[in-house]
């Protein structure tokens, strides 16, 4: 083509006319090249644009939004507009689509554009508001909106707090560990005082005293019935979960005015506008301020959803005794939900607080939440990293659920329920039948949301086996439970269900009540590790009958499964390595419990005898030294964070300065002095020596026990328990997450639906302030429940079903029998139905999971301390065991063993110990 020939030429000739040679490729049409060539293409595509996944914006400029500037007040009256909204807000008006933006900022609106408001950092949030400004309109979005500075958020959360009605919201100050400051003080003698009364009023409307007018004492007792009526309205309407549009009905203004016609109710737009809003800020300020003096906190999270649906995450904060707040639902609206976007809103949280007041960091084990919590540990060495032990064994129970040899089974029980979740003519007949036998408690539904649900629904199954007997034993009704009728007739189908029916609930359910165990508010680490073992020992003792012939694979997976999780949770990061160890071995009841295996099988257990002053010979047992060795070094490594590094060389002009500020307890002593005294006490805690002989008392926990240990100021026991007060002040579990999570899906029902998340983390936050009542006394220290135990106290307060309620006398006359449709239009005749429960991972196919095969099956390792605990011990069977147990304890408890002399404790001249002596323990 000479057009072509013209081109190239052309192309020469600009190269040479520049003196730059022509290069030009050698081509290979060879298969092998082409297919190099073909491959390196696929691999050298266009990478995807990464998602946004963080909150902090590099300027407040908005490409959508021209800015006007602010005009001058020269007005020598009037009100003046708060230095927070022209902080917020900024005047603008919206470009058109296509238009640029100019690069000057412009100080006129140009004609027919409409000027409206803009958060400063409407760039994130998108929230834009009309003129005027409305004030508590924009700081109420300002004292929630993530994408703006801590402290103008703060500022704008204090400012509505002002405004609130009621009394002033405060917790008054009663751990010891906490720190005092004199404005807590002063805030403590405000909340002592009552309620504003009408005297009261009079005071402040008349300070020189003197006579008043009859109206003015009627002016001020509405301005009091207003006020305090307004706040029990409110109260009412957010702690019972009532919509405020009730209080615009015409019934309520009916009831309203008979119970007091002087009294006018507010409407719902003042509710949702002002008073919600500002009781929230001002229980916000008051939660801040009292963990911000607060130490051993643990902080929270878990994600979520509403019904618009807009994705955010929960963040609480649990104090060492207990106390659950509630501090953000973090809108993660158009954000990724990667690791970075998480730990970002928790640092923001931590920061506000304080990064020293908090000991640990809880939450489930998903990707993104796990690598959150590496990252916060990582930026805060100090803070224990958990993993939720809840969602663990709940992924346990899964887990086994998958086994081929239940597939069946729990098929089986999901058709079964799914029917008479669908049928009320099945359901009505089968609650006669069952009250009539007197089976109290109903059917249980399968729910994606609740842990171990399979086993709970299985086990109503179980327990209704003689009401289904009977509803399919009655001809009349003509029922026909899905094609399964068989299971519930005499013969060989009745007998293998109620086998492979037993076979399941005794594979999952020491898991299933090991999470019910663990789900109280007082759990430690070193009861997750007890319920463990409790878990083990149950397997190990059915695993050795094996009354219900459970197939050897299956044994063999269940343990392999058991050792993998058990393994995850003991040894998950080096940052928790051994915690559960630690915190079990510092625990004083456990210290002499008799659940620890003896080198010599024929050995007697060995007993530790002393004689004290008085010439009384006292006893006690210890942990084997492997078990002392691998608490030793996880408590050494702990002590180690604390410090950081706060004494390298040039790091800070004065360390004890800084450790007052991060952990006053350990600030007397330089890190090498507080190794060689951790070493030497955690001895004499090995030897229940002096003072560490003291009796735990009935009404004491373990955090208690080393609190009082603490408090004698021993130098003999001035490192240890500040360690062990840590572990037994951390929450290894995120249940308050859990809890409010139900809350919200109760109070986003579908008729308020359209609620935004703001509204919602409002009204959590006032409904858990006013029930949880702060200013009354510390609440009754609570013990690990026991599974024999837990009728008549968790279980014992819930209703007897989640499908039917409770049942009448069983003398009620039954339902008359109706034609019955045996095959209903959305029956599956060719048996492939699959029931939707939205248990989704249920209709996976089932087998071993195959990360777990390269785990032992033979035995439980107990993450290499198998040659160390005696699953076999009653102790640990008593756990979950459902009938009361004799005291099986041949070991002799301790009472008070004699104090004997430590000795001198020597202290290295240098501030820093050797890096080596941290993992070393002799």
């Amino acid at each position: 083509e000479k057009w072509l020939d013209d081109l190239i030429a052309a192309a020469e000739h600009a190269y040479t006319s520049v003196k730059v040679s022509v290069g030009f490729p050698q081509l290979d049409n060879s298969a092998d090249n082409s297919g190099g060539r073909r491959e390196k293409a696929m691999k050298t595509k266009s990478k995807k644009p990464a998602k946004l996944d963080s909150k902090i914006l590099a300027n407040h400029d908005d490409a959508h939004y021209v800015d006007l500037p602010e005009p001058k007040d020269n007005r020598k009256g009037g009100a003046k507009t708060h230095p927070l909204l022209l902080e917020g807000s900024r005047r603008c008006y919206l470009l058109d689509k296509g238009q640029e933006k100019l690069s000057s900022p412009t100080e006129k609106l140009p004609t027919g554009v409409k000027q409206i408001l803009r958060c400063i950092a409407s760039k994130g949030c998108n929230t834009t508001w009309a003129m005027p400004r409305n004030k508590e309109r924009i700081l109420d979005h300002l004292s929630k909106c993530g994408w703006i500075d801590s402290a103008l958020r703060k500022g704008a959360c204090c400012e509505l707090g002002k405004n609130a009605i009621g009394p002033p919201a405060h917790i008054s100050l009663v751990d010891e560990d906490s720190e005092s400051l004199s404005h807590v003080d002063s805030a403590d003698k405000d909340d002592k005082k009552s309620k504003p009364g009408l005297r009261t009023a009079i005071k402040k409307s008349n300070p020189q005293g003197g006579k008043l007018p009859v109206n003015t004492y009627v002016g001020e007792g509405r301005k009091l019935l207003k006020e305090n009526g307004d706040y029990a309205v409110m109260k009412f309407v957010v702690c019972c979960g009532v919509p405020p549009t009730v209080v615009d009905s015409a019934e309520w203004k009916e009831l309203m005015a008979i119970l007091n016609p002087n009294y006018r109710s507010p409407s719902s737009s003042t509710l949702t506008s002002r008073l919600i809003i500002d009781e929230a800020a001002k229980i916000s300020m008051a939660i801040e301020e009292y963990l911000g003096v607060s130490r051993h906190l643990t902080i929270t999270y878990d994600g979520g959803k509403t019904r618009r649906p807009k994705s955010f995450y929960s963040i609480h904060v649990t104090t060492a005794d207990r106390r659950c707040f509630c501090m953000t639902l973090d809108d993660g609206s158009c954000l990724s939900h990667s690791a970075n976007y998480i730990v970002e809103a928790l640092d923001r949280v931590v920061q506000n607080i304080g990064p020293w007041n908090f000991c640990a960091v809880t939450s489930d084990n998903t990707g993104n939440t796990k690598k959150a919590r590496n990252l916060l540990c990582e930026r805060y060495p100090h803070i224990i990293n958990l993993q939720d032990a809840c969602h663990l064994l709940n992924l346990a129970v899964k887990d086994i659920c998958l086994l081929v040899e239940f597939e069946d089974v729990i098929q089986q029980v999901r058709t079964i329920l799914a029917f008479m979740s669908r049928s009320g003519y099945a359901m009505e007949h089968y609650d006669h039948k069952r009250a009539g036998l007197g089976i109290t408690r109903g059917l249980e539904a399968i729910g994606d949301t609740r842990f171990g649900t399979i086993y709970w629904a299985a086990l109503s199954v179980q327990r209704g086996l003689p009401a289904f007997q009977a509803l399919v034993a009655d001809t009349r009704l003509s029922i026909e439970i899905s094609s399964l009728n068989d299971l519930f007739i005499p013969g060989g189908a009745r007998l293998t269900f109620e086998l492979e029916l037993s076979k399941l609930l005794s594979a999952i359910g020491p898991w299933a009540k090991g999470i019910k165990c663990l789900e109280g508010a007082h759990i430690t680490p070193d009861q997750v590790y007890f319920v463990f073992l409790g878990i083990l020992a149950q397997h190990e003792e059915d695993f050795r009958k094996n009354e219900f012939r459970l197939k050897p694979r299956t044994i063999e997976s269940i343990r392999r499964i058991a050792n993998a999780r058990f393994d995850e949770l003991i040894n998950e990061t080096p940052q928790t390595h051994d915690i559960y160890i630690a915190s079990f071995v510092l625990n004083p009841m456990f210290r002499d419990a008799p659940v620890y295996k003896q080198a010599n099988p024929l050995a007697i257990d060995p007993i530790l005898l002393n004689r004290n002053k008085d010439g009384i010979v006292t006893c006690a047992s210890k942990p084997p030294p492997d078990m002392s060795k691998r608490a030793a070094l996880s408590i050494q490594k702990i002590l180690r964070r604390e410090y950081g590094d706060v004494y390298d060389i040039g790091k800070y002009q004065s360390p004890k300065d800084v450790m007052n500020r991060r952990n006053p307890a350990l600030a007397h002593l330089t890190p090498a002095e507080a190794l060689t005294r951790l070493q030497s006490q955690l001895k004499a805690y090995f030897r229940c020596e002096d003072p560490f002989n003291r009796k735990v008392r009935s009404n004491e926990t373990p955090r208690d026990y080393w609190r009082a240990i603490l408090k004698t100021r021993d130098k003999l026991a001035d490192v240890l328990p500040v360690i062990a007060v840590k572990l037994f002040s951390s929450v290894p579990i995120s249940m308050a997450d859990e809890r409010t999570m139900s809350t919200i899906t109760w109070l986003n029902s579908p008729r308020r639906a359209n609620q935004d998340i703001g509204t919602l983390q409002d009204h959590i936050k006032i409904r858990q302030w006013h029930r949880y009542k702060p200013e009354t006394a510390i609440p009754p220290q609570k013990p690990l429940v026991t599974w024999r135990d837990m009728n008549a106290t968790i279980l014992g307060k819930r209703t007897a079903s989640e499908i039917s309620e409770d049942l009448p006398l069983p003398g009620r006359r039954p339902p008359q029998p109706r034609q019955f449709d045996l095959q209903p239009d959305d029956a599956d005749v060719t048996g492939s139905y699959k029931p939707d429960d939205g248990v989704e991972w249920l209709n996976e196919k089932a087998g071993f999971p195959k990360e777990f095969e390269a785990n032992d099956g033979t035995r439980f390792l107990l993450a290499g301390a198998n040659e160390h605990i005696e699953l076999r011990s009653p102790h640990l069977r008593d756990l979950l065991d459902e009938t009361p147990r004799r005291n099986t304890n041949l070991h002799v408890r301790a009472s008070r063993v004699a104090a004997t002399d430590v000795g001198a404790i020597s202290s290295s001249s240098n501030a820093l110990p050797d890096a080596k002596a941290w993992e070393e323990w002799t």
